[in-house]
């Protein structure tokens, strides 16, 4: 049975404009390194945005935001 409401049963909060949630993603957490969890953390506490790794993953392939294992090349940082 579909869900017509596309509510999928848990209060992730209010998912942040595009421009602003890449500014985060890109330039700030990158460029500190943090692990997953903490970018997870810092999303809950900064935008009031609550996802699962999972979520975190997709929007990091989808913007290219580079991770705490492959940082941003020299000349970017």
């Amino acid at each position: 049975m579909p869900n017509p409401m596309g509510v999928n049963g848990y209060d992730n909060g209010i998912i942040p404009p595009e421009d602003k949630l890449v500014a985060a993603l890109q330039p700030q957490y990158a460029r500190e390194q943090l692990t997953l969890e903490r970018r997870i953390q810092r999303l809950g506490a900064d935008f009031g945005y609550h996802i699962k790794k999972g979520k975190l993953k997709q929007l990091n392939r989808c913007y290219n935001i580079p991770t705490s294992r492959k940082p941003p090349p020299l000349p970017t940082v």
